[in-house]
């Protein structure tokens, strides 16, 4: 949080014509907040979150549960002089191409775990269900706001409004660890593919944030993006990336 109030302290600072511009990656647990706070992990939800639509809802939820959401909330109402938007990606799933890091984290988590104990698990029912993208849909979404900054675009893309949700499809934790399960079974690295049902604690201890990033919803629509910035995802789907994530893993972990 030091680092985010100093840069909102340089940029409120600046001088010039032209405003500064500013995108902050945030995650798609701030609509899991209802979840967290009720304590429901593993239960489906048919609640989704669309950017426009519930964008008041959103903000709503940042303000009321701004200890959880310390960056969230300091760019909605703590920055000035400044255009922000903040980016909230879901599971995120693909290889990434940065110098320092090309690995995700809920479905490679998943798969880790699974290796390691031979045995792939759900936080109880599975039915807990967020939206997915494609890193390289992520980053595309990133070229084409940075194009409009440089354009010096519209009011409609930026601070109050600028909030970004994406998604290629929705798939339940339950889905995703059978999908794991059937991978990981194939290439010898468990013995059934049988999912394992696990309580909140139980399954934080294979991880230690298994109930929010496995037990929790996240049901997004990016209309914004959609309707403003012409995006959509165009790579391939999560199933088809499983696998891959798997074999991934499991070359990390030596098992491969």
């Amino acid at each position: 949080m030091t680092c985010v109030e100093a840069i909102a302290r340089g940029l409120n600072k600046r001088s010039g014509s032209k405003p500064a511009h500013w995108i902050q990656v945030s995650g798609a647990s701030v609509i899991s907040v209802p979840d967290i706070l009720a304590g429901t992990f593993g239960e489906g939800s048919s609640k989704n979150y669309g950017d426009v639509d519930n964008a008041e809802e959103v903000r709503d939820i940042i303000r009321k549960n701004a200890g959880m959401r310390v960056v969230d909330n300091h760019l909605l109402n703590n920055v000035t002089g400044s255009k922000t938007a903040i980016i909230f990606p879901p599971i995120i799933y693909g290889e990434g191409r940065g110098v320092t890091k090309q690995r995700s984290v809920q479905i490679p988590e998943l798969s880790r775990v699974a290796i390691e104990t031979r045995q792939v698990v759900q936080v109880g029912k599975g039915e807990s269900t967020w939206s997915n993208i494609h890193i390289a849909d992520l980053s595309d979404l990133f070229v084409r706001l940075v194009e409009k900054a440089v354009q010096g675009s519209e009011e409609a893309l930026w601070n109050q409004n600028g909030l970004y949700f994406m998604g290629n499809s929705m798939l339940s934790f339950g889905k995703i660890s059978q999908l794991v399960a059937e991978a990981t079974h194939a290439l010898g690295l468990t013995d059934t593919t049988t999912v394992k049902s696990l309580s909140a604690d139980e399954a934080d201890k294979l991880w230690a944030p298994a109930r929010i990033f496995w037990g929790t919803n996240a049901r997004m629509e990016g209309q914004r993006a959609s309707r403003l910035l012409g995006w959509s995802p165009q790579k391939h789907s999560v199933e088809q990336e499983i696998p891959t994530t798997v074999k991934v893993e499991a070359t990390l972990l030596g098992k491969l």
